[in-house]
């Protein structure tokens, strides 16, 4: 059988099906590309040859959704607090900044051992890490002791 195809506005061919086979291997011809041979009343897409059906199969359809990507957790604002003001605490602002660190701290902790959704936990032992010792022991001034400076 000798099968014309239409391409780029040009009619090429006539094709043996073995050379319409080949350049559909090539990607010279596409599946979708009108093709008529003897026989015919108008042209078609070459898939609808069944000889060709095999070069038509293509991948297999995606599926309905796409995995669902797991939701980012929010940070407890607590516990970013918590490191900011212990970071203060260690620079120069002890007892100002120090308990509100412990104290936000501790809080964050709670709320999200509370509720699984949030995140944080890092980042409010990080406020609390430099700031325990500290706060746990008077400094010499509180415990009525002269200062060394």
């Amino acid at each position: 059988m000798q099968i014309f195809i239409h391409k780029n506005g040009q009619q090429l061919g006539p094709f043996p099906e073995a050379k319409v086979a080949e350049m559909l291997k090539a990607g010279q011809a596409a599946p979708n590309d009108p093709a008529w041979s003897e026989g015919m009343e108008k042209w078609h897409p070459l898939s609808t040859f069944a000889q060709f059906e095999s070069f038509t199969a293509g991948p297999p359809p995606l599926p309905a959704s796409a995995p669902a990507l797991p939701a980012l957790k929010k940070t407890e604002p607590l516990s970013t607090w918590s490191l900011v003001l212990g970071i203060l605490s260690l620079v120069g602002c002890s007892f100002l900044a120090g308990i509100p660190a412990v104290i936000c701290g501790h809080v964050s902790l709670g709320r999200i051992k509370r509720d699984p959704s949030l995140d944080g936990r890092g980042t409010a032992i990080a406020g609390l890490i430099p700031r325990i010792p500290s706060c746990s022991r008077p400094s010499p001034r509180m415990a009525g002791q002269p200062s060394l400076s």
